[in-house]
């Protein structure tokens, strides 16, 4: 423990300063979407902007992307809400850049209908009511993917 800090009950419980703006709401999506297409294609890691994004930065992001939404948190941008369809409509948003970006020119394993499967499965677990506890577990035991093509 590092003696010039002083952390109290009150620091913890404290809501943190900052807020979300929509290149990190738009990054948290395309991270997640990635990583739900990464692991239908049965790996556990990819390349995203020159960093290597995991489970555990999608699950990070999915997080973060569910309590914006279920918070109400506003984006600092414009004020915005961040809301169910703000976050479907980004989605979708992205999905559609990935896919025209890739026609032609498309990397391996690019999968178009793979990666909007993807996509809508991250919308059901960053949309659930509840706050689904790995998305992994999520991935593995949701009927929406147990009946998917990739199942």
């Amino acid at each position: 423990m590092r003696k010039d800090v002083v952390v109290t009950a009150a620091d913890l419980l404290g809501i943190p300063s900052g807020g979300v703006t929509l290149p990190g709401l738009q990054h948290n999506i395309a991270v997640g979407v990635l990583f739900i297409d990464t692991w239908l294609r049965g790996r556990g890691t990819f390349l995203f902007r020159g960093a290597v994004e995991d489970s555990a930065t999608a699950e990070i992001s999915r997080s973060q992307v569910w309590q914006w939404v279920r918070h109400c948190a506003s984006l600092e941008d414009d004020s915005r809400p961040i809301t169910r369809a703000l976050v479907s409509q980004l989605t979708e948003q992205f999905v559609n850049l990935a896919t025209s970006r890739s026609s032609g020119q498309a990397p391996p394993n690019f999968d178009s209908r793979r990666l909007r499967l993807a996509a809508n499965l991250f919308l059901e677990v960053v949309l659930h009511r509840s706050f689904p506890e790995f998305i992994t577990t999520y991935l593995s035991l949701e009927s929406a993917f147990r009946q998917s093509a990739w199942h």
